[in-house]
């Protein structure tokens, strides 16, 4: 981690790591040796704040990395469990899981198509009035014609 120990303490960069990687802040203070309300004023500070996002990314792509190298593995075992699993509840569970990181959660999915069906309703609501305000004349006189 690219941190610059000039700006911050030794304490500050052992809270980072505690609090990147689940330590809450209580816990955090005490090993440190400062209290929460400490912890909660680093959290204020920008260069702190800085220093534990970055610190917190860096984890977290290390974990994806990690993650990505058993992908091949976890997918197998997902399968597995899904097509012959003992209990009912996990085969259905894990096909669940399996489907809705292929095609998406279904709310999500059901959501977005009813909120683009209520645009183009309300799109087409508009153009209706608009064609209607179009067949007046400027001078909002309707012409008969006479058989």
């Amino acid at each position: 981690m690219e941190v610059d120990k000039k700006r911050l303490s030794d304490e500050q960069y052992k809270a980072i790591e505690l609090l990147a990687n689940g330590e809450n802040k209580t816990d955090t203070g005490k090993l440190v040796g400062v209290t929460r309300q400490t912890i909660d004023n680093w959290m204020k500070n920008k260069e702190f704040k800085a220093a534990f996002d970055e610190y917190k990314t860096i984890i977290k792509n290390l974990a994806d990395v990690e993650m990505n190298g058993h992908a091949k593995s976890l997918m197998d075992n997902l399968i597995r469990i899904a097509l012959t699993g003992k209990s009912e509840k996990n085969r259905l569970d894990a096909t669940i899981y399996g489907l809705n990181r292929i095609y998406g959660t279904p709310t999500n999915k059901i959501e977005q198509t009813t909120e683009n069906k209520d645009n183009n309703n309300n799109n087409k609501d508009k153009a209706d009035i608009n064609d209607l305000l179009s067949e007046i004349d400027s001078d909002k006189v309707i012409q008969i014609k006479q058989a």
